[in-house]
Protein backbone atom coordinates (compact mmCIF):
# COMPACT_ATOMS: atom_id res chain seq x y z
CA UNK A 1 0.00 0.00 0.00
CA UNK A 2 2.82 2.43 0.88
CA UNK A 3 4.57 1.82 -2.44
CA UNK A 4 1.34 2.01 -4.41
CA UNK A 5 0.62 5.40 -2.87
CA UNK A 6 4.16 6.57 -3.55
CA UNK A 7 3.81 5.53 -7.19
CA UNK A 8 0.46 7.32 -7.45
CA UNK A 9 1.93 10.58 -6.17
CA UNK A 10 4.92 10.25 -8.50
CA UNK A 11 2.52 9.95 -11.44
CA UNK A 12 0.72 13.06 -10.15
CA UNK A 13 4.12 14.81 -9.91
CA UNK A 14 3.59 15.36 -6.19
CA UNK A 15 7.07 14.21 -5.37
CA UNK A 16 7.33 15.35 -1.77
CA UNK A 17 4.13 13.50 -0.93
CA UNK A 18 5.55 10.40 -2.60
CA UNK A 19 8.71 10.72 -0.51
CA UNK A 20 6.65 10.71 2.69
CA UNK A 21 5.26 7.27 1.81
CA UNK A 22 8.73 6.01 0.89
CA UNK A 23 10.13 7.12 4.25
CA UNK A 24 7.16 5.56 6.04
CA UNK A 25 7.88 2.29 4.25
CA UNK A 26 11.49 2.35 5.47
CA UNK A 27 10.29 2.96 9.00
CA UNK A 28 7.51 0.37 8.91
CA UNK A 29 9.35 -2.38 7.01
CA UNK A 30 13.11 -1.94 7.62
CA UNK A 31 13.77 -5.62 6.84
CA UNK A 32 12.13 -5.40 3.40
CA UNK A 33 14.23 -2.63 1.90
CA UNK A 34 17.57 -4.29 1.00
CA UNK A 35 17.48 -5.57 -2.56
CA UNK A 36 13.88 -4.35 -3.08
CA UNK A 37 13.91 -3.45 -6.79
CA UNK A 38 10.36 -2.05 -6.83
CA UNK A 39 11.25 0.31 -4.00
CA UNK A 40 14.53 1.16 -5.71
CA UNK A 41 12.84 2.06 -9.00
CA UNK A 42 10.44 4.41 -7.22
CA UNK A 43 13.22 6.16 -5.29
CA UNK A 44 15.32 6.43 -8.45
CA UNK A 45 12.44 8.19 -10.21
CA UNK A 46 11.99 10.48 -7.22
CA UNK A 47 15.66 11.39 -6.99
CA UNK A 48 15.85 12.27 -10.68
CA UNK A 49 12.59 14.24 -10.49
CA UNK A 50 13.84 16.28 -7.53
CA UNK A 51 17.05 17.07 -9.43
CA UNK A 52 15.12 18.21 -12.50
CA UNK A 53 13.10 20.47 -10.21
CA UNK A 54 16.31 21.84 -8.65
CA UNK A 55 15.60 20.32 -5.24
CA UNK A 56 19.05 18.87 -4.86
CA UNK A 57 19.00 18.19 -1.11
CA UNK A 58 15.91 16.00 -1.53
CA UNK A 59 17.47 14.32 -4.56
CA UNK A 60 20.60 13.47 -2.57
CA UNK A 61 18.45 12.23 0.30
CA UNK A 62 16.78 9.81 -2.11
CA UNK A 63 20.15 8.73 -3.46
CA UNK A 64 21.31 7.82 0.05
CA UNK A 65 18.22 5.63 0.41
CA UNK A 66 19.06 3.91 -2.88
CA UNK A 67 22.57 3.03 -1.76
CA UNK A 68 21.10 1.41 1.34
CA UNK A 69 18.93 -0.77 -0.92
CA UNK A 70 21.80 -1.89 -3.15
CA UNK A 71 25.26 -0.28 -2.85
CA UNK A 72 26.56 -2.10 -5.94
CA UNK A 73 23.79 -1.18 -8.38
CA UNK A 74 25.42 0.42 -11.43
CA UNK A 75 22.58 2.81 -12.22
CA UNK A 76 22.20 3.88 -8.61
CA UNK A 77 25.91 4.73 -8.57
CA UNK A 78 25.84 6.82 -11.72
CA UNK A 79 22.73 8.69 -10.54
CA UNK A 80 24.96 10.58 -8.11
CA UNK A 81 27.02 11.89 -11.04
CA UNK A 82 23.83 12.99 -12.80
CA UNK A 83 22.73 14.93 -9.71
CA UNK A 84 26.18 16.51 -9.44
CA UNK A 85 26.14 17.45 -13.12
CA UNK A 86 22.73 19.11 -12.98
CA UNK A 87 23.68 21.05 -9.86
CA UNK A 88 26.95 22.29 -11.40
CA UNK A 89 25.31 23.33 -14.67
CA UNK A 90 22.46 25.02 -12.81
CA UNK A 91 24.96 27.16 -10.91
CA UNK A 92 26.60 28.16 -14.22
CA UNK A 93 23.32 28.94 -15.97
CA UNK A 94 23.22 25.92 -18.30
CA UNK A 95 20.41 24.00 -16.63
CA UNK A 96 18.10 23.55 -19.65
CA UNK A 97 20.99 22.27 -21.75
CA UNK A 98 21.96 19.86 -18.99
CA UNK A 99 18.38 18.55 -18.79
CA UNK A 100 18.41 17.96 -22.54
CA UNK A 101 21.67 16.04 -22.23
CA UNK A 102 20.43 13.86 -19.37
CA UNK A 103 17.32 12.95 -21.33
CA UNK A 104 19.57 11.71 -24.13
CA UNK A 105 21.63 9.70 -21.66
CA UNK A 106 18.51 8.13 -20.16
CA UNK A 107 17.35 7.19 -23.67
CA UNK A 108 20.76 5.72 -24.41
CA UNK A 109 20.68 3.70 -21.18
CA UNK A 110 17.42 2.07 -22.23
CA UNK A 111 18.97 0.94 -25.51
CA UNK A 112 22.17 -0.30 -23.87
CA UNK A 113 20.17 -2.36 -21.36
CA UNK A 114 18.18 -4.15 -24.06
CA UNK A 115 19.78 -7.61 -24.40
CA UNK A 116 17.71 -8.60 -27.43
CA UNK A 117 19.28 -6.01 -29.72
CA UNK A 118 22.96 -5.43 -30.20
CA UNK A 119 25.62 -6.30 -32.71
CA UNK A 120 23.24 -8.04 -35.12
CA UNK A 121 20.78 -5.13 -35.30
CA UNK A 122 21.87 -2.31 -37.60
CA UNK A 123 18.96 -0.05 -36.62
CA UNK A 124 19.94 -0.43 -32.94
CA UNK A 125 23.55 0.47 -33.73
CA UNK A 126 22.52 3.53 -35.77
CA UNK A 127 20.09 4.73 -33.12
CA UNK A 128 22.60 4.49 -30.25
CA UNK A 129 25.32 6.12 -32.38
CA UNK A 130 23.01 9.05 -33.14
CA UNK A 131 22.06 9.53 -29.49
CA UNK A 132 25.70 9.50 -28.39
CA UNK A 133 26.70 11.96 -31.11
CA UNK A 134 23.97 14.37 -30.00
CA UNK A 135 24.99 13.99 -26.36
CA UNK A 136 28.65 14.63 -27.13
CA UNK A 137 27.76 17.74 -29.14
CA UNK A 138 25.99 19.16 -26.07
CA UNK A 139 28.90 18.56 -23.70
CA UNK A 140 31.97 16.50 -24.66
CA UNK A 141 33.35 16.88 -21.12
CA UNK A 142 30.67 14.90 -19.28
CA UNK A 143 32.26 11.61 -18.26
CA UNK A 144 29.04 9.56 -18.47
CA UNK A 145 28.88 10.14 -22.24
CA UNK A 146 32.29 8.56 -22.69
CA UNK A 147 31.39 5.72 -20.37
CA UNK A 148 28.30 4.98 -22.46
CA UNK A 149 30.36 5.21 -25.65
CA UNK A 150 32.70 2.64 -24.13
CA UNK A 151 29.80 0.34 -23.25
CA UNK A 152 28.42 0.73 -26.77
CA UNK A 153 31.77 -0.17 -28.32
CA UNK A 154 32.06 -3.16 -25.99
CA UNK A 155 28.63 -4.43 -27.01
CA UNK A 156 29.56 -4.05 -30.68
CA UNK A 157 32.88 -5.85 -30.02
CA UNK A 158 35.07 -2.81 -30.75
CA UNK A 159 37.23 -3.34 -27.66
CA UNK A 160 40.12 -1.07 -28.64
CA UNK A 161 37.69 1.83 -29.10
CA UNK A 162 35.92 0.96 -25.86
CA UNK A 163 39.24 1.18 -23.99
CA UNK A 164 39.87 4.65 -25.43
CA UNK A 165 36.40 5.78 -24.34
CA UNK A 166 36.67 4.33 -20.83
CA UNK A 167 40.08 5.96 -20.42
CA UNK A 168 38.63 9.33 -21.39
CA UNK A 169 35.74 8.87 -18.98
CA UNK A 170 38.20 7.99 -16.20
CA UNK A 171 40.31 11.04 -17.04
CA UNK A 172 37.26 13.30 -16.71
CA UNK A 173 36.06 11.61 -13.51
CA UNK A 174 38.77 9.44 -11.93
CA UNK A 175 36.65 8.89 -8.80
CA UNK A 176 34.07 6.80 -10.71
CA UNK A 177 34.91 3.24 -9.68
CA UNK A 178 32.55 1.65 -12.21
CA UNK A 179 34.39 3.05 -15.23
CA UNK A 180 37.61 1.43 -13.97
CA UNK A 181 35.78 -1.90 -13.85
CA UNK A 182 34.51 -1.36 -17.40
CA UNK A 183 38.05 -0.57 -18.49
CA UNK A 184 39.39 -3.67 -16.79
CA UNK A 185 36.86 -5.94 -18.48
CA UNK A 186 37.57 -4.38 -21.87
CA UNK A 187 41.25 -5.23 -21.37
CA UNK A 188 40.22 -8.79 -20.49
CA UNK A 189 38.46 -9.11 -23.85
CA UNK A 190 41.76 -8.29 -25.57
CA UNK A 191 43.68 -10.68 -23.33
CA UNK A 192 45.60 -7.83 -21.64
CA UNK A 193 45.21 -9.21 -18.14
CA UNK A 194 47.92 -7.18 -16.42
CA UNK A 195 46.33 -3.92 -17.61
CA UNK A 196 42.96 -5.31 -16.55
CA UNK A 197 44.28 -5.99 -13.07
CA UNK A 198 45.67 -2.45 -12.79
CA UNK A 199 42.29 -0.96 -13.72
CA UNK A 200 40.43 -3.19 -11.26
CA UNK A 201 42.97 -2.25 -8.56
CA UNK A 202 41.99 1.38 -9.05
CA UNK A 203 38.30 0.54 -8.73
CA UNK A 204 38.93 -1.28 -5.45
CA UNK A 205 41.12 1.52 -4.13
CA UNK A 206 38.16 3.86 -4.60
CA UNK A 207 35.69 1.39 -3.10
CA UNK A 208 37.18 -1.63 -1.30
CA UNK A 209 33.67 -3.01 -0.67
CA UNK A 210 32.69 -3.05 -4.37
CA UNK A 211 31.67 -6.71 -4.63
CA UNK A 212 31.50 -6.90 -8.43
CA UNK A 213 34.98 -5.39 -8.76
CA UNK A 214 36.36 -7.86 -6.18
CA UNK A 215 34.89 -10.80 -8.12
CA UNK A 216 36.44 -9.66 -11.40
CA UNK A 217 39.74 -8.88 -9.69
CA UNK A 218 39.92 -12.42 -8.28
CA UNK A 219 39.06 -13.86 -11.68
CA UNK A 220 41.79 -11.95 -13.54
CA UNK A 221 44.35 -12.59 -10.82
CA UNK A 222 43.65 -16.33 -10.92
CA UNK A 223 44.15 -16.37 -14.69
CA UNK A 224 47.53 -14.66 -14.35
CA UNK A 225 48.59 -16.96 -11.51
CA UNK A 226 47.58 -19.99 -13.57
CA UNK A 227 49.91 -18.81 -16.32
CA UNK A 228 52.63 -17.41 -14.04
CA UNK A 229 52.00 -13.89 -15.30
CA UNK A 230 52.61 -14.85 -18.93
CA UNK A 231 49.62 -13.69 -20.99
CA UNK A 232 50.86 -15.58 -24.05
CA UNK A 233 50.37 -18.92 -22.26
CA UNK A 234 46.60 -18.59 -21.88
CA UNK A 235 44.87 -21.83 -22.73
CA UNK A 236 41.63 -22.24 -24.63
CA UNK A 237 40.04 -23.71 -21.50
CA UNK A 238 40.73 -20.54 -19.53
CA UNK A 239 39.23 -18.41 -22.26
CA UNK A 240 36.15 -20.60 -22.32
CA UNK A 241 35.95 -20.41 -18.53
CA UNK A 242 36.04 -16.64 -18.70
CA UNK A 243 33.25 -16.53 -21.29
CA UNK A 244 31.12 -18.76 -19.06
CA UNK A 245 31.90 -16.61 -16.02
CA UNK A 246 31.04 -13.40 -17.91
Amino acid sequence: LYLEEANRFINLKKYEEALKFILSYFKKFPNKTVGNTVLGDLIYQLSLAFSKNKKYSLSEKCWNLLININPDNYYYKRLKDKIRYLKEKDEKGYFSRAIQLLELIEECEEYLRNPAKRIDDESWINKVSTILEKAESLDPFFDIIWEDKGIFNTLTLNFKDSIKCFKESARLNPSNETVWVHLGLAYVQLGEYKSALEALDKALKLNPQYRYAKEKHRMVKSILLENRGDESRLSGNLKEAYEFYR
